[in-house]
């Protein structure tokens, strides 16, 4: 599931592309946030989000969630376990969570 929060009017990402985003994610048993990439402390003569490959290596519902998205978009997924971490959970995080990621995608390089 997934909601537009802002509608960009970019490109859209694909996989293996550098992109440029930040995200939230909360845990939906708790709703306490798992991990916040605006709070991160960053170098300020950059410009700010995290720069990553689409996919390399991503978790399932972010490879997938993030391809429909245009940049200048910011999105909020509700995703199952099996589209998170699964059965093996991740550092704090128990096996078979789901998770909510609002995620901000700032821009698409295409080199």
């Amino acid at each position: 599931y997934y909601k537009v929060i802002k509608q960009g009017n970019g490109p859209k990402a694909r996989l293996g592309q550098r992109i440029r985003f930040d995200f939230v994610s909360t845990n939906l048993f708790t709703n306490k946030e798992y991990v916040n990439s605006y709070t991160r402390e960053a170098n300020p003569d950059m410009p700010k989000g995290i720069m990553h490959v689409l996919g390399n290596p991503m978790i399932p519902g972010m490879q997938s969630g993030m391809q429909m998205m245009n940049a200048g978009s910011k999105y909020v997924f509700y995703f199952p376990s099996q589209q998170a971490f699964g059965a093996q959970g991740s550092d704090g995080l128990p096996p078979f969570t789901p998770l909510k990621y609002e995620i901000e995608l700032y821009e698409i390089y295409n080199d």
